[in-house]
């Protein structure tokens, strides 16, 4: 059994886009060896260099890896090690035999997974039923769900050329897939890349994805490379691309001045993304049907819930974060306000529903909340990781050039709702448990949703694209303390903002470019199913009066599900720090669900379809 971890790809000698030509780690090796050697004491200085340069030719040669068309995706498996996901590439046939694919492993890798068709679905609670049918099969051993965090097309050169200058191995069967993930996300007019998927090409994402290339051993007569590097050539070359680009490219084109490289534990490709929301009682959770996999849901949170706060808390400035859960797992153990707060409502709901088991105690629970009322701002809005900690002055030290508002924290509507929803649910259970320092912190959180609408009545969204996103989570505040569409002013012009959006079709359909413009933009492929949910998401929450409306778009949404109960990808729905796109592929599962679970629960599980 291979591990992915990294491959010497061996240096080419043709020219890079740094325009100098990349080093063998042979020579450097070498050189390196000689040199540790003539510092020594004694006699034998020359001996003892040719010996450690024949050492050094001998294990720091590279070999051009054996770049197949694909693999075979049939002997890829997925561990998951309590949220620590890596993927593993079985050769040998016994291996491959006693450890089977699974319909999540079949389905990451876009396998047939041979589920069945189900019954056609005409109500809402039908597609939900469908949909959860599929979405099960995709739960993983510890309780989470797996998924793609793609987007950004930066990431993976940095890995690629760390693991160069490491002289760190990189198997055949990952090099290959790195080099058609590459190929894949090439702009399908030019062959250049761009900052995120779906960006256009520029000089930054080229040069960094046309030398990962190379480096795993592309040729540079590919007409691929021919065509990307004629893009590079017209926009300037690498020496346009910017700093990102510079520091990482300078660390190929430095190798023979560079003392040595540490060849340090190899660098696994771990993906440690899972997005667990619970089911926010879309149906009847007491459904002994789906208990088996919401307790496993339940025992994840449990087992990954922050237990202690970090030695020398205020010494390092670190925020407190006992009782939390982190962006990813506990390992990384950086915790977010939405992340806590989406996790302690799905405890919450899980253990208050007849036959469940109480796995976290009222003092863990009481921990999470704790820590959720230390990420308030003077301005009522919660951050991401932390509180507001600097001036916006800082921004003008920002180096990265491609990135916006990354300096410090800052105030988003989708944090504070989190949080505000997160305390509604607690008070509702526990009310005894400061609920003077709620109520007040709530009232300023949603006095922060007020303050900071629009003036045409939708919220610009930080993690999400964009209005539509953000326009869900700040009507659910409203709702929150009892304002909707009838007694608000704010709610109807987010709700009106809304439905002027909303497209013949019934659907939504919000470009990225709207976070880059902060104004919306629509998508040219058309509605979307999860932008779809957002929008419905948000006007049910509102009480919006015109039914027709919330039911054209949820028409939408139940006609694209599959005959299996999946719904297919669609456009890229995250984003971050304004410019890059982030993939969020379990949204198409989670919102449409959730947007017909909350229908349902208002108006009836009624025939629309």
């Amino acid at each position: 059994m291979q591990q992915l971890s990294a491959h010497p790809a061996t240096p080419s000698t043709n020219t890079t886009p740094c325009q100098e030509k990349p080093r063998s780690l042979y020579p450097m090796a070498r050189q390196n060896a000689k040199q540790a050697a003539l510092i020594s004491t004694g006699n034998d200085a020359t001996q003892s260099a040719e010996k450690a340069s024949s050492t050094a030719e001998t294990t720091s040669y590279w070999k051009t890896p054996k770049l197949q068309e694909r693999t075979d995706y049939s002997r890829w498996r997925l561990l998951d090690d309590k949220g620590r996901q890596t993927w593993h590439y079985l050769e040998d046939d016994q291996e491959a035999k006693a450890w089977p694919q699974t319909t999540a492993d079949k389905w990451f890798l876009g396998l047939p997974t041979n589920l069945p068709e189900l019954p056609k679905a005409k109500t809402p609670l039908d597609v939900v039923k469908n949909g959860l049918e599929f979405f099960q099969h995709l739960q993983l051993p510890p309780g989470n769900w797996g998924c793609e965090y793609g987007g950004p097309m930066f990431l993976l050169p940095g890995n690629v050329i760390a693991r160069y200058v490491t002289n760190t191995f990189i198997p055949d069967h990952e090099a290959t897939e790195l080099k058609n993930y590459v190929f894949a996300r090439a702009h399908p007019e030019d062959g250049g890349w761009g900052l995120h998927i779906e960006g256009e090409s520029t000089a930054f994402g080229t040069a960094m994805n046309y030398t990962v290339l190379r480096i795993l051993g592309v040729s540079a007569e590919d007409p691929r490379m021919v065509k990307a590097r004629g893009t590079l050539h017209k926009m300037g070359g690498a020496v346009t691309a910017g700093i990102l680009a510079f520091t990482r490219l300078g660390a190929i084109c430095a190798l023979e001045v560079v003392d040595s490289y540490a060849n340090g534990v190899p660098a696994n490709v771990i993906y440690m993304v899972e997005k667990v929301d619970g089911q926010r009682n879309t149906i009847d959770s007491e459904d002994p049907k789906w208990r088996p996999m919401l307790t496993k849901a339940l025992e994840f949170l449990d087992d990954q819930q922050i237990r202690e706060n970090v030695p020398d808390q205020a010494m390092c400035y670190r925020q407190q974060r006992k009782g939390a859960w982190a962006f990813s797992n506990k390992d990384q153990g950086y915790a977010v306000s939405d992340c806590i707060s989406e996790a302690l409502k799905a405890v919450i709901l899980l253990q208050h529903t007849p036959g469940y088991p109480q796995l976290l105690d009222n003092q863990r629970i009481y921990d999470a909340i704790d820590t959720i009322l230390t990420y308030q701002n003077p301005s009522g809005g919660c951050a991401s990781y932390e509180p507001t900690r600097g001036s916006e002055k800082l921004e003008m030290l920002n180096a990265a050039e491609v990135f916006g508002r990354i300096m410090i924290e800052y105030d988003y509507p989708e944090c504070t709702t989190a949080v505000v929803t997160a305390l509604s649910l607690f008070t509702k259970h526990y009310p005894e448990y400061r609920s003077a320092e709620i109520k007040a912190f709530k009232a300023r959180a949603v006095q922060y949703i007020r303050d900071t609408q629009y003036p045409h009545g939708g919220w610009y969204g930080s993690w999400g694209i964009c209005f539509t996103y953000a326009g869900m989570f700040a009507l659910e505040s409203l709702a929150s303390i009892g304002e909707y569409y009838e007694n608000s002013e704010f709610s109807r012009k987010g709700c009106d903002f809304l439905i002027s959006k909303q497209r013949e079709d019934g659907g939504w359909s919000e470009s990225y470019r709207a976070c880059e413009t902060a104004t919306y933009v629509e998508h040219p492929s058309g509605s979307q199913v999860v932008m779809t949910a957002w929008a419905i998401i948000g006007l049910l929450e509102a009480r919006y009066p015109d039914r027709k409306r919330i039911e054209k778009g949820l028409k939408l949404i139940m006609s694209r599900q599959q005959a299996n109960g999946e719904w297919l990808q669609e456009a890229i729905e995250g984003v971050f720090n304004k410019s890059c796109m982030i993939s969020y592929p379990n949204y198409k599962f989670i919102f449409p669900m959730m947007a017909l679970g909350k229908y349902a629960r208002r108006y009836g599980d009624e025939v629309l379809l």
